[in-house]
């Protein structure tokens, strides 16, 4: 307000004007005045965080033409941080039991970069949390085979941002693979159909050994079935031999 000794007529209102810095267009509100009133609060709502304004106020009477006082100094003044977008350009690899990540800073940071926090978590067990300044996280001792849920925040002094939140799957344990036949088997000895699959192998070794005793036997009865056609052949040449030298 204006000191009451320079008051030379009745203040109706208030003009504050503010623009971010470096832009050209000024935006006006106007603040009713009061009599009583030693002093003024007004709040600029929906401003950017963590940005450059400047101000200036003037004094409006509607006693007088023309009514406009004239603004004061324009003071520059920034916001406060505000929480920041999600990070961008976000990468993973991931083997048996370590999940690498690697991101990039968020477009909007809104503030002063601290750091990044990382959760992780396998789907229904309790979560773990890292904090880290570098623009990756590793990721150990990791159950395999086992789908995380993985979400990465920037932070400054407003707090954590906007989380960016994954599904990754760890590999199989390579320990646990089986060849069967020429064709790859997956076995994980926490699966509850693992007795199948055991069974299943088992299965197809009494299936070889039956199979190699079937084809011996086969070579072997066909030998005996060439040899004694053989024989019967000879027999009945000799057979008929002899009779056309009886005639």
């Amino acid at each position: 307000a204006i000191q009451r000794g320079l008051v030379t007529c009745n203040i109706t209102a208030y003009i504050v004007e503010f623009r971010q810095q470096g832009q050209s267009a000024w935006l006006q509100v106007s603040v009713p005045s009061s009599a009583s009133a030693p002093s003024f609060t007004y709040l600029l709502e929906s401003l950017l965080p963590w940005t450059w304004y400047e101000c200036s106020v003037a004094a409006f009477t509607s006693t007088v033409t023309p009514g406009m006082g004239p603004f004061t100094d324009v003071i520059v003044i920034r916001t406060l941080q505000g929480v920041s977008s999600a990070v961008s350009f976000f990468s993973y690899s991931s083997n048996v039991t370590v999940i690498l990540l690697s991101w990039k800073p968020p477009k909007d940071i809104r503030g002063v970069l601290s750091g990044y926090r990382v959760v992780y978590e396998a789907l229904n067990n309790a979560n773990m949390e890292l904090t880290t300044t570098s623009e990756a996280a590793v990721l150990q001792n990791l159950l395999p085979d086992t789908v995380y849920n993985i979400s990465v925040a920037a932070g400054n002094a407003a707090g954590w941002g906007e989380a960016l939140v994954v599904l990754i799957h760890t590999l199989p344990d390579p320990s646990t693979i089986f060849v069967l036949n020429g064709t790859d088997l997956i076995y994980n000895a926490s699966s509850p159909n693992n007795t199948a699959y055991l069974l299943s192998q088992n299965d197809n070794s009494h299936i070889t050994k039956n199979l190699a005793s079937i084809v011996a036997g086969s070579i072997v009865g066909a030998i005996a079935l060439i040899v004694m056609t053989v024989f019967v052949c000879i027999k009945c040449i000799k057979y008929r031999q002899k009779q056309r030298l009886t005639y």
